[in-house]
């Protein structure tokens, strides 16, 4: 039994290393590819271990290494739900990267275009009626009843607070705010008028609102609805480039494998 106690050591000088060592599969691997993992592994070597181990360790893991690596290189072959989950993956990568540069990026680079559409689209970008308005809710008709008094009496809001909301208890909540008509503190058939509105019955209780301006339906100028007029442009982009490939590539449906895949589904 040979020992080593050097950690080096070199091929013979006849080695065949073009001779066929093992087949994994489809791939050969030869006398050369074991002799390089023994050459890059020798500096590994501890102590003194007999020839015959360190060669029978070193070809394990050789094997095994390649063993491994085979099966990940095949393994949309032997997996079917592997194969087309990655082959899904990869899809899911090519048309993202198609998607960016033919619609995302150029929304995001093409300002002139951006603009014109814009332009062409002003309706879509409009500030609809709103109220400056502060609106005090309580689950206390009531309650509410007295403020809506104070407030057409024209009484500062934090003199109502301190009339209605005692003892530590919150009985009213204001809201102070730019408003919509669908606003969530608004009610559905709100009547939009300067002044202290009605009391109206909202969700789980009960609001009136003092409206001290009606500000009318205005358009959003290009800088404030950017963002908001990219996104649509994309989708204009998108919904276009969409129609040319429908009249450019005909979509036919097996109806038969269709509905094979609808009844599998549902089982």
């Amino acid at each position: 039994m040979r020992i080593f106690t050097s950690v080096t050591w070199k091929l013979p000088e006849d080695f065949k290393g073009a001779a066929p060592l093992v087949k994994i599969g489809n791939k050969q691997l030869t006398n050369a590819d074991f002799g390089d993992v023994l050459l890059s592994q020798q500096k590994r070597i501890r102590g003194t271990q007999s020839f015959d181990k360190i060669v029978e360790d070193a070809y394990n893991s050789f094997l095994n290494t390649n063993l491994k690596q085979y099966q990940e290189e095949h393994l949309e072959e032997e997996n079917k739900d592997y194969a087309y989950i990655l082959g899904e993956y990869r899809d899911g990568l090519l048309l993202f990267d198609l998607m960016e540069s033919t619609i995302w990026e150029a929304a995001k680079t093409d300002s002139v275009e951006l603009k014109a559409f814009y332009e062409n689209n002003k309706a879509n970008y409009f500030w609809p009626v709103r109220v400056n308005a502060e609106v005090a809710s309580s689950a206390n008709k009531k309650v509410i009843n007295k403020v809506a008094k104070l407030m057409k009496k024209n009484m500062p809001t934090d003199d109502i607070k301190n009339l209605v909301n005692t003892n530590g208890e919150v009985n009213v909540i204001f809201t102070k705010d730019t408003m919509a008509t669908t606003h969530q503190a608004l009610p559905e058939k709100f009547n939009i008028s300067k002044g202290v509105s009605k009391v109206y019955k909202h969700n789980s209780g009960y609001i009136v609102a003092n409206v001290s301006e009606v500000l009318p339906k205005k358009q959003k100028p290009y800088e404030e609805v950017k963002g908001l007029v990219m996104s649509d442009y994309q989708t204009h982009k998108e919904n276009v480039w969409l129609n040319q490939l429908k009249e450019k590539y005909k979509v036919v449906v097996n109806n038969d494998a269709l509905k094979r895949v609808k009844a599998e589904l549902k089982q």
